[in-house]
């Protein structure tokens, strides 16, 4: 209900710049933990491209979880590597 809330709003006033996942990104690459992750060529497609990903960083919720929470921290960790596991089977 919010997404849809979000997007009519988006559509009245006119589409941002910047996407909700990309200002998402530039918060948690104030984190040493997010930056590491960013930087590491393994993880930068998984980060832009899964979709498990993508609706975690589009949830301004769940970030703001990731900025507060450590085990919600370790969790998404893993789901990025777990995210790197798949990809790198089917090429």
């Amino acid at each position: 209900m919010e997404f849809l809330f979000e997007l009519i709003a988006a559509i009245l006033m006119g589409f941002s710049p910047k996407s909700r996942m990309e200002k998402n990104m530039e918060k948690l690459k104030q984190e040493e933990w997010f930056l590491s992750l960013c930087e590491d060529y393994r993880y930068q497609h998984i980060l832009s491209h899964s979709k498990k990903v993508k609706r975690t960083l589009c949830n301004n919720q769940m970030v703001e979880q990731l900025l507060s929470n450590i085990q919600e921290r370790e969790w998404f960790i893993e789901i990025v590597k777990q995210e790197h596991e798949v990809y790198v089977k089917l090429n």
